[in-house]
């Protein structure tokens, strides 16, 4: 009983198994766009610089000499709608990239 998930996985047809693969990686390449502006400026208001969050859009952001935050739902929203659109654009990419299964000789 635990391993039907699995199973009815392994009885869906191919486009669909690489679809859902390109979708996960697709939406974790965008996820991580969007955490990698916050590590590389963490902590960085403490001097004077910004602590930003956000790829394409910055929708958090701290700091500066005259100390301000903000924090735009606009932003967040675009930038889920954006992560959501690369998930699906490499959904679709995966799911119609034909591979060949033979080497070709020459």
């Amino acid at each position: 009983m635990a391993d039907t998930p699995l199973l009815e996985y392994a009885t869906l047809p191919r486009k669909w198994r690489r679809f859902r693969l390109g979708l996960l990686e697709g939406l974790g390449a965008a996820v991580i766009s969007n955490i990698v502006p916050y590590a590389f400026t963490y902590h960085a208001w403490e001097m004077d610089g910004f602590e930003q969050i956000g790829f394409p859009l910055t929708f958090r952001e701290e700091g500066g000499m005259d100390y301000r935050y903000m924090f735009s739902v606009r932003a967040l929203l675009m930038d889920v709608i954006f992560c959501l659109g690369v998930g699906l654009a490499a959904g679709i990419i995966e799911s119609l990239w034909k591979r060949r299964s033979r080497p070709v000789l020459h």
